[in-house]
């Protein structure tokens, strides 16, 4: 056990602290595009998405060592802009994995449905962000690229010289971009705050647990069945869409 890269507890409150705080941060561009301030509240709402890539990259050291690829995916990705959102893009697989450590408080039958339905509208919101970047959606129902996003959140805080004769001012972002870029923040920073809320005791026993059984040599070879079994409950989870196209959650 000592042999890996973080302890639990580590691991655990990065988790509760970057879902707080992407929570927050919806919260906080809401009231931005609330006030007309679109370029904003855009700009925060892609930091929110940032934080949830985060919060997975602080989930795939539970089974690194100091030294291996889940390390270094950490401390490279950490500050990269770029990488956080890449990071993020995993959101429709960690739901169906984070829902089990939420489920002391909460009906499993309940928080199963709930997790189907918060998928569905991300999926519904993530292709009505991709229509208006003007990329094809039909056929990525679950894949989206997060990485263009930065360019946004940067023209929401500066000014920019796109080029030799002109500046363009952050009031420039079209509104239904930043309003469709909050949905999916929303979305994701709020579904991770329902299920996790404060409180990640289950996660953080469910790491101790396994790391007492398992060496970092065993840990690796469980991750192909970590990601087999996520992608089960990932595809068990979508057979509640059918007849639910219309449901969502508050």
């Amino acid at each position: 056990m000592d042999d890996f890269h973080k302890t639990a507890d580590y691991i655990a409150d990065g988790i509760l602290k970057t879902v707080r705080n992407a929570f927050l941060l919806c919260q906080e561009a809401k009231v931005l595009l609330d006030s007309g301030s679109a370029a904003r509240g855009l700009s925060l709402s892609v930091l929110a998405i940032e934080e949830v890539g985060k919060a997975f990259l602080i989930d795939g050291l539970i089974f690194s060592t100091a030294t291996d690829e889940r390390a270094r995916s950490f401390h490279e990705g950490f500050s990269k802009h770029k990488d956080k959102l890449e990071a993020a893009a995993v959101f429709p697989l960690a739901i169906p994995y984070f829902v089990r450590f939420g489920a002391a408080d909460k009906d499993p039958d309940v928080l199963s449905q709930t997790c189907a339905i918060i998928l569905h509208n991300w999926s519904e919101e993530k292709n009505e962000l991709m229509r208006l970047f003007g990329e094809d959606c039909r056929s990525t129902q679950w894949i989206v690229n997060f990485s263009k996003l930065n360019k946004y959140k940067q023209a929401g805080f500066y000014v920019d010289n796109p080029d030799p004769v002109s500046f363009a001012a952050p009031q420039a972002i079209p509104t239904d971009i930043s309003a469709a870029v909050y949905k999916v923040a929303w979305r994701m920073a709020e579904a991770l705050h329902f299920i996790l809320g404060q409180n990640t005791a289950a996660y953080r026993e469910w790491i101790q647990a396994v790391r007492t059984k398992l060496s970092p040599a065993e840990a690796k070879e469980l991750r192909v069945a970590v990601k087999n079994a996520m992608d089960d409950r990932f595809e068990e989870a979508y057979k509640y869409f059918s007849g639910q196209s219309k449901k969502t959650i508050h």
